[in-house]
């Protein structure tokens, strides 16, 4: 046993060398396709902006920058209690999906999600939709029902609820066989988390440095 456990331990350090350093991003980003919708957030209702985060890198490669992420990136927010400005740089760890606080569940849903329906966004409406379902998968992942519980898109919205609803279920099907798209988490402490896509080896590495991370603070924050 002590000797399987050695070879695993190795076998980890190998394929973690060169990659142990690339924990941070940095950049600005422009929004793209803005909409407003109307949420009610645990019992809190109010218009919230969704954007489609258009990300251009400012890092240079080295040890500790991340070099899976491309130099131009699309994002959307997982956290509705903070913020982000465009035309400001930030620095961001990268993370696995778990080791950024989220469940298995929730891994699945957005990678799920992002693999269907962020190819075909080429509207306000659309993105919004994918912002809306985003969050639903955050804050109320134990419903996936866009109309009721601690996340709620109201209508009308421009017609997002419907949208949204549809591809909630989409990719909460049990029968589900379509694709999935590899996610990392971008976590700054001091502003708003995003999520991207990264490579399958990008994914992998990292949750493999996450392994006996404790999660941090998720989503139940109001």
């Amino acid at each position: 046993m002590r000797i399987a456990i050695a070879a695993i331990a190795t076998i980890a350090t190998l394929s973690l060398a060169g990659i142990a350093s690339a924990d941070t991003v940095r950049g600005e980003y422009t929004g793209s396709y803005s909409r407003d919708i109307n949420i009610t957030r645990s019992g809190d209702t109010r218009d919230v902006r969704t954007v489609q985060f258009d990300w251009v890198r400012s890092d240079i490669a080295g040890p500790g920058v991340d070099p899976y992420i491309p130099s131009a990136f699309d994002s959307y927010c997982i956290e509705l209690t903070q913020t982000v400005a465009p035309g400001t740089k930030y620095n961001f760890e990268v993370l696995s999906p778990i080791a950024g606080g989220l469940s298995t569940f929730q891994e699945t849903m957005l990678e799920r999600l992002w693999a269907s329906f962020f190819p075909v966004i080429d509207s306000g409406l659309e993105s919004a939709s994918f912002q809306a379902c985003v969050w639903e998968i955050i804050y109320d992942a134990d419903s996936m029902d866009i109309a009721s519980d601690d996340f709620i898109v109201n209508p009308p919205s421009g017609g997002v609820p419907a949208l949204a609803q549809g591809w909630l279920d989409a990719v909460n099907d049990v029968g589900y066989a379509g694709p999935t798209q590899n996610l990392v988490v971008l976590h700054n402490s001091e502003i708003q988390d995003q999520i991207t896509s990264v490579p399958a080896p990008a994914t992998a590495a990292l949750a493999m440095l996450g392994l006996g991370a404790v999660a941090r603070r998720r989503r139940s924050r109001a």
